[in-house]
């Protein structure tokens, strides 16, 4: 259960796209449930609880004609954690046995700030699951270890397909895509994500504005993402106007597929400041095309990204700090070339072929009703282990 890609244009759907083609297709029958919320629940979030609505009813049913052996359940935070555990109920209350993985950003806050009330309702969603999946060690821990026992959490990376992301042959004549070509000259850096202040667009426009007036200037930048609230791309088009950066960015909307790929393999470096993020499976997916990344140290970022190593990490809203990682990687070719190269080489440890193995354990586990031995945590398998040194 999640939001059903195609397209894969989010974290999620990702995950669930790399899912649905990994060995566990073979393994398994795996059929899918969609939640994704349409662009008019997304803008006008006051009427979500329709959606949710047909949900339950959709869900209630699919469950009712299919009694599946195991639900895998993929939420957000926040309001997204509240429908999820909804519909965990649901399963509850026909005996079906699920699972709770959990890619949000912010799950610590939102649990820190419930009512008491409020509180043993997520507990109960969370320890019905037969396991809790989160992204990293860091989100295994602090409240959400309380309301759900510490032993039901297990820490399993995302990851990507790096078939998906193998060097092309030839390109065609005129560069990345002779049909669509590339506009600007000069080093191209890329962003992937929604055009909000949580992405760090904001911070990236600043960052830039000091990259100029620095005297660094052989740059162009695609911004491949859309607005998650109405007017935001046009206050970031008068922001960039303001700026004198309007004749350097390129705000190209919402780009999947082979399109996406075509703006990595063109791209010089790839840049993602976010202010809070889960794991970040953009950052991946650039490192698979061999690009040097410029984050920020939150969530599971770290966790891959090793400062120096195979990129460079900054301090989430830290624009000084941001400008200067940018501009030593627009003014050193060679460590480009360096960060770029070890990131390739970081990410092959995430892909699908290692993550399937682990996914698999976990729901072996689910599917004989693995219980952990009253009064601590258990030993687990050899291929979590591998995946949470």
């Amino acid at each position: 259960m999640g939001p059903v890609p195609p397209p894969a244009d989010g974290g999620i759907a990702a995950y669930l796209d790399g899912l649905l083609r990994s060995d566990l297709a073979r393994r398994y029958e795996l059929t899918t449930f969609d939640v994704r919320p349409r662009r008019f629940f997304r803008r006008h979030r006051g009427l979500r609880p329709l959606l949710t609505v047909k949900f339950v009813l959709g869900y209630t049913l699919r469950l009712a004609s299919s009694r599946p052996d195991l639900v895998h359940i993929h939420a957000s935070d926040n309001a997204s954690l509240w429908e999820k555990s909804l519909l965990a109920g649901l399963a509850r209350m026909l005996r079906r046995p699920y699972l709770l993985h959990l890619h949000g950003n912010a799950y610590e806050p939102f649990l820190m700030a419930l009512p008491p009330a409020g509180r043993r309702l997520a507990a109960l969603g969370l320890r019905g699951a037969r396991r809790v999946i989160v992204l990293s060690e860091r989100a295994r821990g602090g409240r959400l270890a309380e309301l759900a026992g510490l032993e039901r959490l297990v820490v399993l990376p995302n990851a990507i397909h790096m078939r998906d992301f193998e060097p092309p042959g030839a390109p065609p004549p005129g560069g990345a895509s002779a049909e669509a070509p590339l506009p600007g000259s000069g080093l191209r850096l890329i962003f992937v994500g929604n055009l909000c202040s949580d992405k760090g667009v904001d911070d990236l426009l600043q960052a830039l504005s000091e990259v100029v007036r620095s005297g660094s200037t052989n740059f162009q930048v695609d911004l491949v993402g859309d607005e998650l609230e109405s007017g935001e791309r046009a206050r970031y088009l008068r922001l960039a106007e303001q700026t004198g950066l309007a004749p350097r960015l390129h705000f190209l909307g919402t780009v999947v597929g082979d399109r996406k790929l075509e703006l990595l393999r063109a791209a010089d470096l790839f840049v993602l400041p976010t202010h809070r993020e889960s794991f970040g499976i953009a950052n991946l997916e650039a490192m698979a095309c061999g690009l040097p990344v410029v984050s920020t140290r939150t969530g599971a970022i770290p966790d891959y990204l090793t400062d120096g190593v195979d990129g460079l990490l900054v301090e989430p809203g830290d624009v000084p700090a941001l400008a200067a990682a940018l501009r030593r990687l627009l003014g050193d070719g060679a460590l480009r070339r360096r960060l770029g190269e070890a990131a390739r080489r970081r990410v092959q440890e995430l892909d699908w072929s290692v993550a399937a193995a682990s996914l698999a354990q976990v729901y072996e586990q689910a599917l004989c009703g693995w219980a952990t031995p009253a009064g601590g945590r258990p030993e687990p398998p050899a291929a979590l282990r591998a995946a949470n040194p």
